[in-house]
């Protein structure tokens, strides 16, 4: 039910384009044998370096900070914005972003990708983009 209010992003609809519904289908995929690489639809926290450095294209955003009533403001972090390609699919994780680090308040940077096809490569040495 949250999905058509705020979207894969997970922030709200500005009322420019609201969902009026949503429609769960299951899709065959090829095996993930042909794909070289995934691009991730949602905001992502590699769970480590060796993550970090699947990173082709990427760019951060900082998430975090607001205040809250019971427990004043909450941390700041860095995460890569949806979009992104990855050389092999992330696994993610979520963050602490507490102000005591006692795991009252998480943040979701799991990793949601899709596989990207591996001509997608070609498409990528044409354009000379680095």
């Amino acid at each position: 039910n949250l999905l058509p209010d705020e979207g894969l992003g997970g922030e709200r609809s500005t009322g420019a384009g609201k969902f009026q519904s949503i429609c769960i289908q299951e899709d065959n995929l090829p095996m993930p044998d042909s794909y070289s690489y995934f691009m991730n639809l949602s905001l992502v926290s590699p769970k480590d370096q060796q993550e970090m450095n699947q990173a082709n294209f990427y760019r951060l955003i900082r998430r975090g900070g607001r205040r809250t009533a019971k427990d004043g403001q909450l941390k700041l972090t860095n995460m890569i914005q949806e979009g992104a390609v990855f050389e092999q699919e992330l696994e993610g994780r979520l963050i602490d972003i507490s102000p005591q680090a006692n795991n009252s308040y998480l943040r979701n940077g799991k990793a949601f990708s899709i596989p990207l096809h591996k001509n997608f490569e070609t498409l990528w040495n044409t354009n000379n983009i680095n």
